[in-house]
C-alpha cells in the first residue's frame, strides 16, 4: 500500500514553449519525514517546467505517472497480532471514508447502462433488468474460481465483490484477469494499481445523501480551511447515518479464511452495512 504521511506544495513560476507565464503549484506526498516530501515537490515541479518549455502536457503527464501517490488523508491503520499492517482507512477527495487492503481482494462492479436497443425495446414493454443479468454474470464467472469464496454485496451503482483465497496484487496478472472476467469497473482498476492494494468506499458519496462536497481539499494548511471542513464532516456525517453503502448479498463458495480476512470483512461491515437505509 502506498500511502504519504507528510505532504509538500511547491510553487513557482514557468514559461512555456510560446514565452506565457503560468505559476505551477503541485503536491508531493512522503512517507519519511516533511523535508523529504519537500524534496519530491522540487524535483516533480522542477520535471513539469521543463516539460512546459518544451511545449508538453503537464496534466497528462502527471495523471500517467503518479507512481500512486493518491492524495488522500490517512485517518487509520489496521494491524494483525504479528503488528503487520493489513489495512488502511483514509478519507477521499470528496470526503468518503475509504478501506484500503492488499491482505484481501476487493473487486467493483458497475453495472452497465442500457443501450439505445434496450432502451428502444423497453417502450414496447420489453425491459431489461441489467442488474439481475450483471449478478448472474458474477455467479457464472465464480464456476471458474470454485476454489475461492466470492463474497457479493450490492451498491448503489452496481456490486462489490470481497474474494477470498487469493493472495495476490494488484498488479498481478492473475488480478488483471480476474477483473477482466468479472468486468471490474476500469477506473477502479486504475485506481488499484496505481496505490498498490485493493479499495472499498465505506461511507455515502457527498451528493447521493444531500451533502455538498468538502469546502477544501487535504492537506488542509490554514486553520479557517480545517475549521471549514469540520463544519461540513458534521453535516455529512449526521446525514450520512441515514443510508448505507451496500447490502449483502450471498457468499459463493465456504471456504475457511484466515483471521485477518475475517477482521477485515468485519470492519467492512461494521461501516458499509445498514440494511433497512437506502444505498447511496
Amino acid at each position: 500500500m502506498k500511502f504519504s504521511k507528510y505532504w509538500y506544495k511547491e510553487t513557482q513560476l514557468a514559461k512555456s514553449q510560446r514565452n506565457n507565464e503560468y505559476n505551477l503549484s503541485c503536491w508531493a506526498g512522503s512517507e519519511i519525514s516533511t523535508e523529504d516530501a519537500q524534496k519530491k515537490a522540487h524535483l516533480k515541479i522542477q520535471n513539469w517546467i521543463a516539460r512546459l518549455a518544451q511545449g508538453q502536457s503537464i496534466a497528462e503527464y502527471d495523471y500517467q505517472n503518479q507512481h500512486g501517490e493518491i492524495r488522500e488523508e490517512l485517518l487509520e491503520e489496521i494491524y494483525n497480532q504479528e503488528q503487520q499492517l493489513i489495512a488502511v482507512i483514509s478519507r477521499n477527495r470528496y470526503g468518503a471514508l475509504i478501506l484500503n487492503t492488499d491482505a484481501v481482494v476487493i473487486v467493483d462492479v458497475d453495472i452497465p447502462d442500457k443501450t439505445l436497443k434496450e432502451i428502444f425495446l423497453g417502450w414496447f414493454g420489453k425491459k431489461t433488468d441489467k442488474k439481475a443479468q450483471t449478478l448472474t454474470k458474477i455467479r457464472v464467472c465464480y464456476q471458474r474460481y470454485t476454489q475461492l469464496n466470492f463474497v457479493i454485496y450490492q451498491t448503489y451503482a452496481g456490486f462489490r465483490i470481497i474474494v477470498t483465497g487469493y493472495q495476490h496484487a494488484p498488479t498481478t496478472e492473475p488480478i488483471t484477469v480476474l477483473f477482466d472476467d468479472l468486468q471490474a469497473d476500469p477506473l477502479y482498476g486504475y485506481l488499484c494499481r496505481a496505490q498498490g492494494c485493493f479499495r472499498a468506499r465505506l461511507t455515502p458519496k457527498p451528493w447521493r445523501c444531500h451533502s455538498p462536497l468538502p469546502p477544501f481539499r487535504f492537506p488542509r494548511l490554514e486553520s479557517f480551511q480545517q475549521n471549514a471542513f469540520d463544519r461540513w464532516q458534521r453535516q455529512y456525517e449526521a446525514e450520512s447515518k441515514k443510508y448505507a453503502v451496500c447490502y449483502k448479498l450471498e457468499q459463493l463458495g465456504q471456504h475457511l479464511i484466515s483471521t485477518d480476512i475475517q477482521n477485515i470483512i468485519i470492519l467492512h461491515d461494521s461501516y458499509a452495512l445498514k440494511s433497512d437505509l437506502p444505498l447511496a
